[in-house]
């Protein structure tokens, strides 16, 4: 089966914005558990009103997501990419980022998940910078 990719669609924003929100327990813990779910998942909808949301599902599969990214070519931001655990290490990701953003940077990453810090990005090509995720800008 191959792999495609789409544009989000309106029935998959709430697993979006679940699965993003749920991904960013270490900042959860720290806060009260039911004010951080409710700003966090606004400011991820307010977020996805303004960037790209692409899915990535198999072919005969198309409402069944493996994995997802949110960001925008424009202004060159990668807001978060996520892949199901038992899809990750099969480049569903870098498929992903490469079908959202240019292949030129530097590029901006607002949601850090924790395998990209781990290869320790080129801070030549990728900055991180949260407050573009607040502002919108």
């Amino acid at each position: 089966m191959q792999l495609l990719l789409r544009e989000a669609e309106p029935q998959d924003i709430e697993y979006i914005v679940t699965s993003w929100t749920a991904a960013h327990g270490t900042v959860q813990r720290l806060a009260e558990s039911s004010l951080y779910e409710l700003r966090q998942k606004a400011a991820i909808r307010r977020r996805l009103a303004s960037t790209t949301a692409l899915i990535a599902h198999l072919e005969d599969t198309r409402d069944l997501i493996l994995g997802w990214a949110v960001g925008s070519a424009e202004d060159l931001t990668l807001d978060y990419v996520f892949v199901k655990h038992a899809y990750r290490r099969t480049g569903i990701a870098k498929k992903l980022i490469g079908a959202l953003l240019p292949p030129k940077g530097p590029y901006r990453f607002t949601h850090p998940p924790a395998a990209f810090v781990k290869l320790n990005p080129d801070p030549n090509k990728w900055v991180y910078d949260a407050y573009a995720f607040l502002l919108n800008d």
